[in-house]
């Protein structure tokens, strides 16, 4: 294999990954440790101040507040 063709294979892929490591979810349901009530929320939330409900991200704003809604820990709000 020619050495220029796999120098190029090497830079697109290496474009390619960041790019796709950047459509991570983004929206998040939280509860608050204290009060309990939960929110869709657009950065994860770190420390003990907040629990991520469902453990991961959501694509979309209205898919993480399907889930919201749905959640048994999320009822009491």
């Amino acid at each position: 294999m020619n050495p220029t063709i796999k120098l190029i294979a090497a830079f697109a892929v290496g474009f390619a990954i960041p790019a796709m490591a950047a459509s991570d979810p983004t929206w998040y349901v939280a509860q608050d440790a204290m009060t309990k009530k939960c929110a869709v929320v657009e950065m994860k939330p770190v420390g003990a101040a907040h629990t991520i409900i469902g453990g991961v991200g959501h694509r979309t704003r209205v898919e993480a507040t399907q889930v919201m809604k749905t959640t048994a820990a999320c009822a009491i709000n």
